[in-house]
């Protein structure tokens, strides 16, 4: 807190004084100038201003004079320090050098009833600072004489006495503790009347005691109280109940249990509010309680009104604008409409519940009814324009096994429908998640329906129509049908955009399960994936470790495909892509006694059995290989020399073998860690047969030309010697 030291000087003159030292307030040479106050509750006043005139001045601890609006509060206590609070007002103040002037009363109207007690204490707080001491309330000079109004015996032509014997007011309008208003013993014709008379107002009456300051009682068949404007310009409250103290403003109650009246009954032919409840406090604007078999509260109109408005206009109130509670079977809150309004509507402007439902009996906290079958509007709309849901559900009891939201229905539509109509807002419309070993949703449907259905209809939209996930242990969706001669798909998934139709992910770099995993025990396909398009009938894709898609039969006597595919478009049945190190496909048989082929192929068309797009090799439909050798899909040609191609072949050495994984059968070649360079793969692991060929073709056509040569030459010496030998 900022160490401020302020000077006050109340009353209608300024007194230039400026305290210092360490003291928390200055409270020295104060004096307090003010006017006796009264004013009548139907604002006619006797010549006396209704508010006190309060002035000082305000100085920092460096003496330098105060300048600017401050938020001040003033309290008026009856002792100098602790007492009860009788009266309260915030004002924001203009301080200028120091000097200030406010009217207290001008924002908050002062009692004139707090005036009965013999000593009353102001204290002034500026900001955060509480002035100290309080300034003890005095009269002024000549006042001090209105002090015998108080116990006048005789008031000639007094308009309002507060203990006047009657007999001796010859023009009073009304004398408050005079005689008890049901004493009618006490009026005398030449003042009341009791055969109808009317008396003249307005009457203003105060007391300071425990007895009721009005008492009207009616043994007969009238009214007990009856109050009437007739002017029809004005705008006042027919009755207007205000109360400082700790007590309800107004109290209606029936204590006749047979009788099934209402204990308030609010009617209008206008627009406003039949009944009208306010309160600057923390009580209730209106309560309303009852031990019979009557409503404790009954709103009706037949206006275009509300027949009830609860409203809280107080942003840090936190209580609820309408509580419900219950201890029997029936609803704490029930809304019920035949036409097309709402059936109950709740607003808050703090952060209160606009309608809170609470019970602790058998019956619902809330129930929402419409019974008009021709009313299209919602039994229940909820709506919010903060951040916040429109609508909360939780369970808090652990023990319950009740869900936590259950829709139903009769009728056609849907039993819930979600919907999200901000194009901007990339959330999802339904949002599941669990923390336990449950799943985060789960579709069951006994039917021949589906047993979730979710759409996206903004074509712009890239959110999913479905997004489930959980931290826990359960699976992110489930969905079963449980009906034996239900031939629908468990989960439909159709696309008419270019994006796939399914598309699954393992984001976990550490997880070693299926990104899509297929299991059967009937006689069908674990997956089966079909397009009559360009796209891909199944795709699966992994970041983590482990396989993009795992197909699997469990039985042994089910004779179909693991995963068999089929189009007809022109795209791939099965095509395998990795931009990884792995296979882009794997086949394999781990059963010893399984003598089927790993991969059998089989060709109705006109196409090859096997295509390479890099190397255009290709195994045509007759079973033949064609290695491609053209010209064109070569460069860096150059011949072969012949000392190259007899060096390889020379260190060519041939072995006889058996394959680990062959079945013990024989087989001639070489060992490709062996083999020259000129005939090696990169890998020296595999070798081209063709690059073999090409060596010993070269070294056969090298022999062939010295056998050639040779030849020439023996064929010259056979000629020379048959020339000898002539």
């Amino acid at each position: 807190m900022r160490n401020v030291f302020r000077s006050v000087f109340v009353g209608i003159m300024l007194i230039p004084f400026i305290l210092s030292g360490e003291q928390k307030i200055a409270a020295r040479s104060v004096r307090i100038q003010q006017d006796n106050v009264f004013e009548t509750k139907g604002g006619t006043k006797t010549g006396v201003p209704s508010e006190i005139n309060y002035q000082g001045w305000l100085g920092a601890a460096d003496t330098s004079a105060v300048t600017g609006k401050l938020n001040m509060v003033f309290k008026i206590y009856t002792a100098s320090t602790g007492g009860t609070l009788l009266w309260t007002e915030q004002d924001s103040v203009q301080v200028s050098k120091g000097i200030f002037n406010v009217l207290l009363g001008s924002v908050t109207p002062i009692p004139d009833s707090i005036f009965n007690n013999t000593s009353l204490y102001l204290e002034t707080q500026v900001d955060a600072d509480v002035l100290e001491p309080r300034k003890k309330l005095t009269s002024v000079g000549y006042a001090i004489k209105s002090k015998h109004s108080d116990n006048a015996t005789r008031a000639d032509t007094a308009t309002y006495a507060i203990n006047a014997n009657v007999q001796y007011v010859d023009s009073a309008r009304v004398a408050a503790t005079a005689y008890a208003l049901t004493d009618t013993t006490a009026f005398n014709d030449k003042y009341v009347s009791v055969s109808g008379d009317t008396m003249t107002g307005p009457f203003v009456a105060s007391a300071n005691s425990a007895d009721n300051l009005v008492s009207s009682i009616q043994a007969g068949v009238g009214k007990a109280g009856y109050f009437e404007i007739a002017n029809i310009t004005n705008a006042n409250d027919v009755v207007y109940n205000y109360t400082t103290g700790t007590g309800n403003a107004g109290l209606f109650r029936i204590n006749n249990a047979v009788n099934s009246n209402n204990a308030v009954y609010g009617m209008t032919n206008g627009a406003g509010h039949a009944v009208y409840g306010y309160t600057n406090g923390t009580g209730n604007a209106v309560r309303a309680t009852t031990i019979g078999a009557g409503d404790a509260l009954y709103s009706y109109t037949t206006g275009t009104g509300g027949a009830g408005y609860f409203n809280i206009n107080n942003a840090s109130n936190a209580n609820n604008v309408v509580y419900g509670t219950t201890n029997g079977d029936g609803d704490a809150i029930s809304g019920y409409t035949t036409g097309a309004g709402h059936a109950v509507y709740g607003q808050t402007n703090s952060s209160g519940d606009a309608v809170y439902g609470y019970t602790n009996g058998t019956g619902r906290a809330a129930l929402f009814q419409i019974g008009n079958v021709s009313n299209a509007s919602d039994a229940l709309y909820t709506y919010t324009n903060g951040t916040g849901k429109a609508a909360y559900f939780e369970i808090g009891n652990v023990a319950s096994s009740s869900p936590v939201v259950h829709a139903y229905t009769n009728g056609t539509g849907n039993c819930g429908y979600f919907s999200i109509a901000n194009a901007s807002n990339s959330n999802n419309a339904v949002y599941a998640s669990t923390s336990g070993n449950g799943h985060a949703i789960q579709g069951y449907m006994a039917g021949t329906g589906t047993a979730g259905y979710f759409s996206v209809n903004n074509a712009a939209s890239a959110g999913e129509a479905i997004a489930a996930t959980t931290i826990g242990t359960g699976r992110a969706g489930y969905f079963s049908i449980s009906n034996a001669t239900n031939p629908s798909s468990v989960i439909y998934a159709t696309t008419n955009g270019n994006g796939v139709a399914g598309h699954f992910q393992v984001s976990n770099v550490s997880s070693s399960g299926p990104a899509l995993y297929g299991v059967t025990n009937g006689s069908g396909e674990a997956v089966y994936g079909s397009g009559s398009g360009s796209g891909i009938a199944v795709r699966g894709s992994t970041n983590g470790t482990g396989r993009a898609g795992f197909f699997q039969i469990t039985n042994v006597s089910n004779s179909s495909d693991v995963l068999y595919g089929t189009t007809d478009g022109s795209g791939n049945v099965v095509h395998g892509y990795t931009s990884g190190t792995g296979r882009a496909g794997y086949f394999q048989i781990n059963n010893v006694s399984n003598s089927s082929d790993v991969i059998y192929l089989t060709c109705n068309g006109t196409g090859n059995f096997i295509n390479t797009s890099k190397s255009g090799c290709y195994l045509d439909k007759d079973g033949v290989w064609h290695t491609p050798s053209s010209r064109e899909l070569k460069e860096n040609i150059e011949e072969l020399r012949a000392d190259e191609a007899m060096s390889a072949v020379e260190k060519l050495n041939p072995v006889k073998f058996n394959y680990r994984k062959g079945g013990g059968e024989s087989y001639v070649g070489f060992i490709a860690e062996d083999v020259p360079d000129l005939v090696a793969m990169k890998d020296r692991k595999s070798l081209s047969p063709m690059d073999i060929v090409a060596a010993l073709t070269k070294v056969v056509q090298e022999q062939q030309k010295s056998i050639q040569a040779q030849q020439k030459e023996i064929n010259a010496l056979r000629e020379k010697v048959d020339r000898l030998t002539k």
